[in-house]
């Protein structure tokens, strides 16, 4: 049997129901944060489909990557910054013109506080980056960009550690491009205080319609440090309407309502979604993943807040929101994975079509068995193209928090969510195939989940397409299944080091990954 497999030499895809697609940006990254934090997108897509993916690279300067349709591959990692010291949490914005733009903080020299930097890509180069962060005397890092509907670039940072009464959230921004900024920043935070906690201060930004946008973050409390309470500001096109704190522990005796994100409509509605932490008194420890809307002249109302998720497993740590141009509300965020005893969490994904008043089921866009978080939706949903998801994960199969990681995409066809009436239809897992180690020797062991039994194949081919091994070809079961190949062909002969692709088949998905034979 010959398979033609010429346009996955370089790509690793990952093909699952109806078209959702996981692939490989980049493996073994020596570096154990390429993604952190989530408040700023890692992802963008222009309105002619330039798709890029941004992340700290192991040479401690930002990396990007940019997807080849053509041939279905990754561009290898590329610089954006150059810091002489090193260059950190990034985060980029696609506008309306074919740009993408970018920000990220970094240190001059090792002695220099962070400043916060700006570059942008026309569709071939980058800008030379130049800094637009205005408060030099104190650390200003945690940045997060965001482009409005006018295309005027707005960036948001704090300057956290300047000590209470200097601490803030500020805004600066653009209406020429990139190619000047304003000479003074105006603060959206109010009390002067973002508290000890790194976390905090990690202010997300998101467009509305007719030049709005909305900010979020989480602060911990001057009166209560060991408090953490979610703070929203918003913007009419004009003037800042000034601080909101929009979430209350005190209620639900919490130790934390944080890690918010934001997403406005084209209707102006207002979608914050957060999670909560417990008082570490608390015998059950019980987290929620909770949703506030309101319309954009209504008051925060905190009793109209809803339940989306609800764990007892472990910290949720994450959550990344946009509304598209038809209003469907998409949401990523780590949970942890059922049943496992390894620690790993997973990437999933939602989406509601009725204004956050019902949500589909979670469907589980991280690989099978490989720890996967700090995930984030491109700042713009190009129906044409689908949701635009990025991730880390793992370089290893069931190991947390590994130092070493990878680099992941996701991809929802819109036409699937377009499609669905009735939420029980999405599936709530992919059929994903992984193998580690890979390279491999002697042997490597295939991992890969079937969600309706029926018959399954799992088959090698050799990098011209030709059948060498089948592992699988009966029926299984639902659920998750292991296999192990020690690089025999079907006569048990072993096989000559290089290039091979393992293909799996089942009811509903094929996914083919290509792996390494070393001797």
């Amino acid at each position: 049997m010959k398979v033609f497999y010429s346009l996955l030499i370089t790509l690793f895809i990952f093909v699952t129901l109806s078209g959702q697609t996981t692939s490989l940006v980049a493996d073994n990254v020596a570096e154990d944060g390429p993604m952190y934090y989530f408040h700023g997108k890692k992802i963008a897509r222009t309105t002619n489909g330039i798709l890029m993916v941004v992340w700290v690279g192991s040479d401690s300067q930002i990396n990007f990557s940019t997807y080849d349709d053509a041939f279905d591959t990754w561009s290898p990692p590329a610089a954006v910054s150059s810091a002489v010291e090193s260059a950190d949490k990034p985060a980029i914005a696609a506008d309306e013109l074919g740009n993408i733009h970018a920000c990220w903080q970094e240190r001059p020299t090792s002695d220099d506080n962070y400043i916060v930097m700006y570059a942008n890509y026309n569709g071939t180069i980058w800008s030379s980056p130049a800094q637009v962060s205005l408060h030099d005397a104190n650390e200003c890092e945690e940045a997060s960009i965001e482009v409005d509907s006018d295309n005027n670039i707005w960036i948001v940072y704090n300057n956290d550690g300047a000590g209470e009464p200097d601490e803030f959230v500020y805004v600066v921004n653009s209406t020429d491009g990139g190619s000047t900024w304003s000479t003074s920043a105006e603060a959206i935070s109010a009390s002067g205080y973002i508290g000890s906690s790194i976390t905090n201060g990690r202010c997300t930004l998101v467009a509305g319609p007719d030049g709005k946008l909305a900010a979020v973050w989480h602060n911990g409390l001057p009166s209560d440090s060991g408090r953490r309470e979610v703070y929203f500001n918003q913007y009419d096109g004009t003037a800042w309407a000034g601080e909101v704190m929009i979430s209350d522990t005190t209620g639900e005796d919490r130790a934390a309502n944080w890690y918010p994100t934001v997403a406005v409509d084209n209707n102006a509605t207002i979608y914050v979604i957060y999670h909560t932490n417990d008082v570490s008194s608390d015998t059950l420890s019980r987290r929620y993943v909770l949703l506030q809307k309101k319309a954009w002249n209504d008051t925060w109302d905190q009793s109209s807040t809803s339940v989306l998720h609800t764990e007892t497993a472990g910290d949720l740590l994450g959550t990344s929101a946009i509304a598209d141009e038809n209003n469907v509300v998409h949401l990523v965020y780590r949970l942890d994975i059922p049943d496992d005893t390894t620690g790993i969490d997973g990437v999933y994904y939602k989406f509601s079509k009725d204004e956050g008043e019902s949500w589909s089921e979670n469907i589980l866009v991280s690989r099978a068995g490989y720890d996967g978080g700090y995930a984030t939706i491109a700042n713009k949903v190009r129906t044409a193209y689908g949701v635009d998801i990025t991730f880390r994960e793992s370089y290893q199969q069931y190991i947390n928090d590994q130092d070493t990681t990878a680099i992941l995409y996701a991809n929802i066809p819109y036409d699937l969510i377009t499609s669905v009436e009735k939420e029980n239809q999405i599936p709530d897992e992919f059929e994903v195939l992984a193998n580690y180690p890979n390279p491999f020797n002697p042997s490597t062991t295939f991992s890969f989940n079937v969600i309706e039994s029926g018959n399954v194949t799992l088959r090698i081919y050799d990098s011209i397409g030709n059948e060498v091994r089948t592992l699988v070809n009966k029926v299984v079961n639902t659920g998750s299944h292991e296999i192990s190949w020690s690089g025999e062909n079907n006569n048990n002969r072993l096989l000559s080091s290089g290039v091979y692709f393992a293909t799996l088949q089942t009811l509903n998905s094929r996914s083919t990954v290509k792996v390494l034979l070393l001797k």
